[in-house]
């Protein structure tokens, strides 16, 4: 005997619930989200961006987030900065 299909909405048979932000998308560190990480920007409360970022530059965590201070969160300013 087969069983009948819920005619419920996704929400009420137990689907997890997106987080939205206020603008209505996703929530950026929905780990569900799958895609290209920004590269343009550096987030140094992300402990994997940091640890991305320090071995993609070469440098120690204090460094990068001394240039991330002085110059802001841009890859390209960063990049700069530390080049100098």
């Amino acid at each position: 005997m087969r069983r009948a299909r819920s005619t419920a909405p996704p929400a009420a048979r137990g689907s997890p619930k997106v987080e939205r932000d206020e603008g209505g998308g996703r929530k950026m560190d929905d780990l569900k989200k799958k895609g290209t990480p920004d590269r343009s920007k550096i987030n140094m409360h992300e402990d994997f961006e940091v640890k991305y970022w320090t071995k993609t530059l070469g440098v120690s965590k204090e460094q990068l987030q001394k240039a991330v201070d002085k110059v802001g969160n841009s890859a390209a300013a960063v990049r700069k900065e530390l080049a100098t």
